[in-house]
């Protein structure tokens, strides 16, 4: 982490649409640092408070489950934020965040943002519009992490990442698929299951892989592997 030039926070979503002089208030209480990727961003059990906006790049919300295991449970963008929880009942950080690509941050005191929320409207609409979003994902990620097995998680995560193939034959790919401790991390599993699950596909063919590119023959099989069905 490094000091980094203000910039300007009208296109983070909190902001959009709010007084003018919100704004400006905000990015003149905001401290800014620079970020590469892998760098930590905030800590789970940090005290720290302030309200942080993702002015730049990509960054990583990580959990750890009771057994040590790293569990990925969203991505925020450019224009996205941190910190919510700790902005409204002053605890510490509930989770650790991470840097996928290079970012820039805007930092505000926990004290300014909740004057900035009391004298803006705007502001706070936008936040409780950001919450409802989170909370929403947050319980599909719960439910998808309680109720199925590491392996229907992993045929959740080629599902998601997978796209049409350019051939238009009706089949799918993912034109480079990431490694198995990548998947891993998603699927809140291990790069065995990870593995064993790819090798299945494999096996009946289902998909078939070609350098980093794994394309995908039969979708609708897997949809229903990842339902709790058997592959065959």
């Amino acid at each position: 982490m490094q000091e980094a030039e203000p910039r300007r926070l009208g296109h983070c979503s909190v902001l959009e649409e709010v007084q003018s002089r919100t704004v400006a208030g905000v990015e003149a209480a905001s401290s800014w640092y620079a970020y590469e990727a892998g760098e930590q961003i905030c800590v789970r059990g940090d005290p720290a408070t302030d309200f942080i906006f993702l002015v730049e790049g990509s960054a990583r919300v990580l959990i750890h489950a009771a057994s040590g295991q790293e569990i990925a449970f969203a991505d925020v963008d450019a224009g996205g934020h941190f910190g919510e929880l700790s902005l409204v009942d002053g605890g510490e950080r509930s989770a650790t965040i991470v840097a996928v690509v290079a970012c820039i941050t805007a930092s505000v005191p926990r004290a300014v943002m909740l004057e900035v929320l009391r004298l803006d409207s705007g502001v706070a609409i936008n936040l409780l519009r950001d919450f409802a979003r989170i909370m929403r994902g947050s319980n599909d990620r719960v439910v998808d992490l309680s109720t199925k097995s590491g392996i229907q998680r992993v045929y959740d995560e080629l599902l998601r990442m997978a796209e049409p193939s350019p051939s238009a034959d009706g089949s799918w790919q993912i034109p480079t698929i990431p490694m198995h401790k990548e998947i891993a991390i998603w699927a809140g599993t291990t790069t065995d299951t990870v593995a064993r699950a790819i090798g299945q596909l494999t096996n009946v063919g289902i998909v078939k892989r070609r350098h980093r590119t794994l394309h995908i023959i039969d979708r609708r099989h897997i949809e229903k592997l990842a339902q709790g069905g058997e592959a065959s």
